[in-house]
């Protein structure tokens, strides 16, 4: 049996179902008022739009444990190039592991942080 080599963007960009199938989870919760939520960063960044996603990131951003941010930032430069992650969450990590919000994720921050 032979075996295959693909880098992780090309398999993104020919095949993104086949790309989040090998990627591992990303869990992460948190309380917001009286509501706990959970997501699978995974699942979202595979299922939902741009729009969905980008909400999504805010919401861990913005509401999240330094703990579950820094996990999350960790998957996101694992796996993800920064070509990938624009393009996925609408952010970028630098080097220091800090997530960088582009201006529509910035936008989507502002608006959790004023309710």
């Amino acid at each position: 049996m032979q075996s295959f080599t693909i880098l992780a963007a090309d398999l993104f960009y020919f095949s993104k179902s086949a790309f989040f199938r090998m990627i591992p989870d990303c869990q992460v919760n948190f309380v917001d008022g009286c509501t706990r939520m959970f997501f699978n960063l995974r699942t979202v960044a595979a299922e939902q739009d741009k729009v969905g996603r980008r909400k999504i990131a805010a919401l861990v951003i913005a509401k999240c444990s330094e703990e579950h941010i820094c996990n999350f930032s960790q998957w996101l430069t694992d796996y993800f190039s920064p070509d990938m992650q624009e393009e996925i969450f609408s952010l970028s990590v630098g080097v220091n592991g800090q997530i960088i919000p582009d201006k529509m994720l910035e936008k989507a921050l502002k608006n959790i942080r004023k309710r």
